[in-house]
């Protein structure tokens, strides 16, 4: 795949600008922008809200006619969480304990710092209710910033280094968006993706029962591209030919250990997508 200024463009922006997106506020600036890339190669989506609550709601991007639709190809846009160990593909109780034990053990690292700080402040007296006293405003912020930062790291941190998982899809999709010219494929942006399936659930209620559904996870990682449907195989340009409508088609980048997959914390860094990989893609799904 020839990488085109235009492509360069999505990459620079997608990875730098809209790395974040787990907040409402966040996904909402990378909507905006995926909206307007779409439009521009000349595509109408659609926006799907699912699971509302008072201050946000979680959203998929379709663009085509998914109800009559032979296949859609789709990937979910969300940023992950920042977690302890390798990426384990097909296990969230595996992935959901490590982030979890990551959002703790930050949090009691960061409340410890915190009463150190205390104790330094009022042995210095920085927190003393003398506001001629310019060490009690200093004071006073330092306890401000630390709750602030209590608040996000409670919430989980996104993962900024998301080149790979899953930018480098999302790059693919937009590729393959661009090259399509069959009425019968749809994509689909889907929320909700990094450690669930929600976003997914709602995808498959909107297909009919004969489509096959595609899902694309890590596409750039620096190694071998994998199937997975009703049987796990290496992929190849049959794995598309020989999918199933009984079930999701997985194709994603892995290796493979003691029966799972997985991407080591050293390829999800990596800051060079494997372009041979999407390409191989691309030319599996007849987009080249």
């Amino acid at each position: 795949m020839l990488q085109s200024e235009k492509f360069k463009d999505w990459q620079f922006r997608y990875q730098y600008i809209y790395a974040k997106r787990q907040s409402d506020k966040s996904k909402n600036k990378f909507i905006g922008a995926l909206l307007t890339d779409l439009f521009d190669l000349g595509v109408t989506p659609t926006i799907i809200e699912f699971d509302r609550q008072k201050n946000r709601a979680s959203r998929n991007i379709y663009i085509g006619d998914l109800s009559h639709s032979k296949r859609v190809i789709c990937t979910y846009y969300d940023t992950p969480q920042n977690f302890f160990g390798d990426y384990v593909l097909f296990d969230r109780d595996t992935q959901s304990r490590r982030t979890i034990l990551y959002l703790i053990v930050t949090s009691v690292i960061l409340l410890l710092i915190g009463f150190f700080s205390l104790l330094y402040l009022i042995n210095n007296q920085f927190l003393v209710f003398n506001f001629k006293n310019p060490r009690a405003y200093l004071g006073f912020l330092v306890i401000l910033i630390f709750f602030v930062a209590l608040g996000r790291v409670s919430k989980g941190l996104p993962n900024r280094q998301n080149l790979i998982r899953n930018t480098s899809t999302l790059l693919l999709m937009l590729s393959m968006i661009e090259k399509n010219k069959d009425e019968q494929t749809a994509f689909a942006f889907i929320d909700e993706g990094s450690l669930g399936e929600q976003g997914l659930k709602v995808l498959q209620s909107s297909v009919s029962k004969n489509t096959l559904i595609f899902f694309l996870d890590s596409i750039g990682a620096n190694t071998a591209l994998n199937f997975k449907g009703e049987k796990s195989e290496k992929f190849s340009d049959n794995s598309i030919k020989n999918a199933s409508s009984l079930t999701v088609n997985y194709i994603f980048s892995g290796e493979k250990k003691d029966n799972q997959f997985y991407l080591s914390k050293k390829m999800l860094k990596n800051k060079k997508i494997n372009m041979k990989n999407l390409d191989g893609v691309m030319r599996a799904f007849s987009f080249t």
